[in-house]
């Protein structure tokens, strides 16, 4: 009896990210290293916004890691924590 390989439900290949990506934000680095998709650039969510400096790291089958470099992130002046911050 032959076994199957498992198949990943909706999860587009590392490759084809690159290249979309690549497509859609030439202004983004993006590389493979190690099997996982880097990608590194600086985006500015509107002009009320400061410029960040990002990287994303996204691995086959997994959900995307986005770390923010600069600038450092910090709580809110009113004392609020900053939304949507994920620990490692």
């Amino acid at each position: 009896m032959t076994k199957k390989k498992k198949r990943i439900p909706n999860v587009i290949h590392i490759f084809n990210q690159m290249k979309s990506i690549k497509t859609h934000f030439p202004q983004f680095e993006a590389i493979i290293k190690k099997d996982k998709l880097i990608v590194s650039g600086e985006i500015q969510p509107s002009p009320l916004h400061s410029l960040y400096k990002f990287n994303l790291v996204y691995e086959y089958g997994r959900s995307p890691n986005i770390y923010i470099l600069e600038p450092k992130l910090r709580d809110r002046d009113d004392g609020e924590k900053i939304p949507h911050v994920y620990s490692d």
